[in-house]
């Protein structure tokens, strides 16, 4: 069932990006779907849980995975229309095994151990292009910026190499896997009146942008070496570093860009 929900979302993904154009669709993707909406079709084909936690797991469960489908259809419908870009292709960690093979290649762990941690990743954009075939832009998405953008700046910190150098000198070691990597993380926040932030749009105005979450979103966008930014597709109130699904795009682009 859950994958009729998926068939039924993405067909009408399909017909706005028809329609509009998918960076037209990612930056206004508010005024498409609303979580009210997504719920509703989850919750129609869904078997109904006995507890309200055991609900809440199953719409976040399901609500992840259909916003990564989202994620990797809106990217490959903007690059396959794109004749310079067009060797540049986005898919799900899962779905791919010599990709997901390749990202799981970045680890960290203890000296003289075997257990090792993995870097949190759900889509992977990477290029066709020989010359870039180490390259791989990593995107964390997430259906909601509730208490998950303390976690992504948690991963840029392990995933530093700078940074587990001056913690842990030569007692952690970091892997690369040889690969050339960047993250960023990406937020369908469908929440009313909010951006990236537990406050009223009033209260943000008043305080000139300074959510909450605000002082997060500036250390996300200072990481000078993993880090790709933060970005909502719609980004309702413009919250200063974060960015839209255009700049999204515009950054994958820059990442995949030869220097002359």
């Amino acid at each position: 069932m859950k994958n009729e929900v998926r068939y039924k979302i993405l067909k009408k993904l399909d017909r706005y990006i028809a329609k509009f154009g998918a960076e037209y669709v990612g930056n206004n993707f508010n005024n498409f779907f609303s979580s009210s909406m997504i719920d509703k079709e989850i919750e129609k084909s869904t078997k109904k849980e006995k507890t309200a936690r055991q609900e809440k797991s199953k719409l976040d469960a399901v609500r992840g995975k259909l916003f990564e489908d989202i994620t990797v259809k809106l990217i490959n419908s903007v690059f396959e229309a794109d004749k310079t870009y067009n060797t540049i292709k986005a898919v799900k960690l899962n779905e791919n095994k010599e990709i997901r093979k390749k990202i799981e290649s970045i680890k960290i762990y203890a000296k003289g151990t075997n257990p090792y941690k993995t870097i949190d990743a759900d889509v992977i954009v990477y290029s066709t292009e020989p010359l870039l075939n180490n390259r791989f832009f990593i995107i964390s998405v997430k259906g909601t910026a509730r208490e998950r953008i303390g976690q992504f700046l948690s991963n840029l910190f392990i995933f530093d190499p700078n940074v587990i150098k001056i913690k842990y000198g030569n007692s952690v070691i970091f892997d690369s896997g040889g690969i050339d990597f960047k993250i960023a993380f990406l937020c369908y926040d469908l929440a009313k009146q909010r951006d990236l932030s537990s406050e009223s749009k009033e209260k943000i105005k008043e305080k000139g942008q300074k959510g909450v979450k605000q002082a997060e979103v500036y250390l996300i966008d200072l990481d000078p070496t993993v880090s790709a930014g933060i970005y909502v597709p719609n980004n309702l109130f413009k919250l200063n570093k974060v960015g839209n699904f255009s700049s999204l795009i515009a950054k994958i682009k820059e990442f995949f860009t030869l220097p002359s």
